[in-house]
């Protein structure tokens, strides 16, 4: 296995000179011919890099060696081979009691597993508490605010080629800790002189506050919750601004 994808080697033929190799990727079976699947390109080594093969799908390899344009008539076989990834933009927002985790599923994936321990991340698949997933997603509810939680994203695909018929992947993993949110500013004013603008509110005990600014107001819901990193769908930060 590579990074993305698989290093294929094999027995040079014993037909002496002037013989290349040609390499077919295949899904679902074997080539069976010269031109039956995907031509990775014609060697005169014994070895080439597959290195960017799609997840999720069972692929089937073959070496046909060739000389003046003529294909021998057994081909070097190898698969099915399978690439597995991990999820995708896995984020965690954490609120008052409860961790919502997000992320983007891997093509191919069968389904995605994630698991949760209290003050550290769980060290492998099956580590710690199984977390309900809905679609991209899990809500986490019932926690501790205040106190750490640790959780792996697997994704899990299908194998033919294990008893179980499966294989999971590493998994991503991610910190979080539930925390009551502050109160919202509720008493934003603006007043402006020539070409400045002063903004003023009463301060939240307790928090800091951002000012962002943009061209237009964004659209949101009151008492929205995000994760600090999304905060620049909202404007760009005003930095020197004080919270008074």
């Amino acid at each position: 296995p590579l990074a993305a994808g698989f290093r294929l080697t094999w027995k040079a033929a014993g037909t002496g000179r002037n013989v290349a190799y040609r390499v077919l990727r295949k899904a679902g079976g074997g080539p069976q011919n010269a031109q039956d699947g995907e031509a990775l390109g014609e060697v005169r080594n014994t070895t080439l890099d597959d290195a960017g093969v799609p997840a999720g799908v069972l692929w089937h390899y073959a070496v046909f060696s060739m000389r003046g344009g003529a294909a021998c008539h057994e081909p070097a076989a190898s698969g099915p081979h399978l690439r597995t990834a991990e999820v995708d933009d896995l984020e965690a927002i954490a609120s008052d009691r409860e961790v919502t985790l997000r992320w983007q599923a891997p093509p191919g994936c069968r389904r995605v597993e994630v698991w949760r321990r209290r003050g550290a991340l769980p060290e492998r698949h099956g580590d710690g508490t199984a977390v309900t997933v809905a679609g991209n997603g899990a809500h986490d509810t019932g926690l501790t605010s205040g106190e750490a939680y640790g959780y792996r994203v697997v994704a899990v695909f299908p194998d033919p080629g294990r008893p179980s018929g499966e294989t999971h992947t590493e998994g991503q993993t991610v910190l979080a800790t539930p925390v009551a949110p502050p109160a919202a500013v509720s008493d934003l004013r603006a007043s402006r002189t020539g070409k400045n603008v002063l903004l003023s509110w009463t301060p939240v005990p307790g928090a800091t506050v951002q000012i962002r600014q943009a061209s237009r107001l964004p659209e949101y819901v009151p008492g929205l919750i995000l994760p600090s990193s999304q905060a620049d769908r909202f404007g760009t930060l005003v930095l020197g601004a004080t919270s008074n």
